[in-house]
């Protein structure tokens, strides 16, 4: 007898009339300022350390929230959970960006959402298993096959990067981290200002499920 003792899922969804539905996301993407950090991706992704930057992050997860309220409850009676957004950005990359290999924490789940996207030119997000070839002890890597308007989800502990952006198109793509367990959020998604302040709020998000979040 043979048995797999372990497997990592991974979810993916096709969003429905993506065509009206893009530039949703695109309007939402505009009201964000894109910068070009350490990914070398440009990325509205934000530290909190000021209430301006709470609110616009708060305002985003909102927002997005809305945007993906069909995949979101599709997620949540597949897996018998409540999913709540935690954190959203958007990603730009031009020629030769890329995003190097990371993990966004140890419980939740994470997402991307492909929003400019040619498969004849881009690449989709490359996973790397958290274990080795069973036989060849070689690296196992996965990356599926997406189209314009699909949301893959997974394990947000999951390694996983992009490869250089070899042509002259943007891909652009939108993230977020959820949870599904309220108990298990990493302290990295939700603490912002001063750590040690102590000073924590409940927030309900629409999806349902409460939040802490530092104000």
């Amino acid at each position: 007898m043979i048995e797999t003792m372990f497997s990592i899922p991974l979810v993916q969804y096709s969003l429905d009339n993506w065509a009206e539905r893009k530039q949703g996301f695109l309007d939402l993407m505009s009201e964000f300022r894109m910068i070009t950090g350490n990914e070398t991706v440009a990325s509205s992704y934000t530290v909190d350390v000021t209430v301006s930057d709470m609110m616009d992050r708060r305002r985003a997860v909102d927002e997005m929230t809305k945007l993906l309220r069909p995949e979101m409850s599709r997620f949540g009676h597949e897996f018998g959970c409540d999913p709540v957004m935690v954190h959203s950005w958007f990603e730009r990359a031009s020629t030769q960006m890329y995003h190097p290999p990371h993990t966004h924490g140890h419980g939740g789940w994470s997402a991307v959402l492909y929003i400019d996207f040619d498969p004849l030119v881009h690449n989709s997000t490359i996973f790397v298993s958290p274990f080795n070839h069973f036989i060849e002890g070689t690296q196992l890597q996965y990356r599926p096959g997406v189209k314009e308007g699909d949301l893959v989800l997974f394990p947000s502990f999951l390694l996983h990067y992009t490869q250089p952006n070899e042509s002259d198109k943007k891909r652009t793509v939108a993230s977020f981290n959820m949870s599904v367990n309220s108990d298990n959020i990493p302290e990295s998604w939700v603490l912002t200002g001063d750590k040690n302040s102590g000073n924590v709020k409940r927030k309900r998000n629409s999806i349902g499920g409460d939040l802490d979040a530092f104000g």
